[in-house]
């Protein structure tokens, strides 16, 4: 109880997900459906493959495979605009995975009152928020697509984990030192990953 983490919890969490994982993924390969990329919790699936896959969870597990339950999978793909989800049916049309937890999506979607067709991203770096991503992006005068593609032919970035400067405000960084003390970085610091 003195210790400064809790690892064995994380084991415990995570070796329940890789089984709940583990399920749905060899499932799909015994079904020959491909997926593309997987994390802890996550996968990308060609979308017209997911009833196929559903159907044949439940008729070897006999539990229902999509839904909102604890165990259970659904898109989390989400269009927002001023920070409310507005998209519906949403789908990735384009995916770059640049290697384990690095991937893009261009997201579609339909508005939820005007039916509008949306689009969006959905972005995700180990150790790098998605504000940083966007903001490089901004600062090189290009899409976040374009960003991943540049770092998918071997382009390297250093991305600012501190300032983002299309964000309206500051987040707030720490950085942590093994003698437990804990240091706020500010909007000048340099706090950078490549």
């Amino acid at each position: 109880d003195d210790h400064f983490n809790r690892c064995h919890v994380a084991s415990m969490v995570c070796s329940m997900a890789k089984r709940l994982m583990n399920e749905v993924i060899c499932l799909a390969e015994d079904e020959g459906l491909d997926i593309f990329q997987s994390d802890t919790d996550s996968m990308h699936i060609t979308r017209s493959h997911v009833p196929k896959l559903a159907a044949a969870f439940e008729q070897k597990y006999e539990r229902e495979l999509c839904g909102e339950a604890l165990g259970q999978f659904n898109c989390d793909f989400a269009i927002k605009r001023d920070g409310k989800k507005v998209g519906k049916d949403v789908y990735a049309t384009n995916s770059i995975v640049l290697a384990k937890k690095m991937y893009i999506d261009v997201l579609t979607g339909t508005h939820k009152e005007t039916g509008e067709t949306l689009s969006d991203y959905h972005v995700r770096m180990k150790g790098v928020p998605g504000d940083a991503i966007f903001a490089l992006a901004e600062n090189l005068d290009k899409t976040p697509l374009e960003l991943y593609e540049y770092m998918y032919a071997g382009g390297m970035c250093e991305f600012n984990l501190v300032s983002a400067p299309s964000n309206k405000c500051e987040k707030v960084k720490f950085r942590y030192s093994n003698d437990r003390r804990i240091k706020t970085l500010h909007k000048s610091s340099m706090f950078s990953r490549k």
